[in-house]
């Protein structure tokens, strides 16, 4: 498992410098698919090096969404209640990851430990759709590509908001 905690440590060191570049919306969605994919992976392990490779991805993946995610609720949270969003979204991963640990004790018991693996899998295979279709792309990365400086404006004017090139994750 120390295999995941070293993909999360890469993934959020290098991941977010990407998302720079390519624009965070892109990158959370793909680290959710690698998510999936490395928690289907783990589910499917036949041996310790196929599960070490699978933690692997799937920190990758967790560790290059925690500083995109952590981004765009600086951007989008209010400034008045912005330091709060942004505790309360590293809480929030916290409070995943205990319940998580939780809700494996009793998943134990009816699969086994590869069943955990796969509810994992489903779960988060069932959120990719919901973001897919309800998370904008960065504020700041918008702002600093004049070809879409028309989805820019949309979205400033759909937040109530003036658009400006100054935005708090930049």
């Amino acid at each position: 498992f120390s295999a995941g905690l070293a993909g999360m440590m890469l993934g959020s060191m290098v991941i977010g410098l990407i998302a720079d570049r390519a624009g965070r919306r892109p990158m959370i969605l793909l680290c959710l698919a690698f998510s999936t994919l490395g928690m289907i992976g783990s589910w499917q392990a036949g041996g310790v090096v196929e599960l070490g490779v699978a933690r692997f991805v799937t920190g990758l993946a967790i560790g290059g969404m925690l500083p995109c995610i952590n981004s765009m609720v600086a951007e989008f949270a209010d400034p008045r209640s912005r330091t709060m969003a942004i505790s309360l979204m590293q809480a929030g991963f916290t409070v995943g990851a205990s319940a998580g640990g939780f809700l494996s004790i009793l998943l134990l018991d009816q699969w086994g430990w590869s069943g955990v693996f796969l509810f994992g899998a489903v779960l988060t295979a069932a959120l990719l759709p919901f973001v897919w279709w309800g998370l904008p792309e960065s504020l700041a990365y918008l702002a600093s590509r004049p070809n879409r400086k028309t989805e820019y404006e949309r979205l400033c004017n759909q937040l109530g908001i003036a658009a400006s090139q100054d935005h708090p994750a930049q």
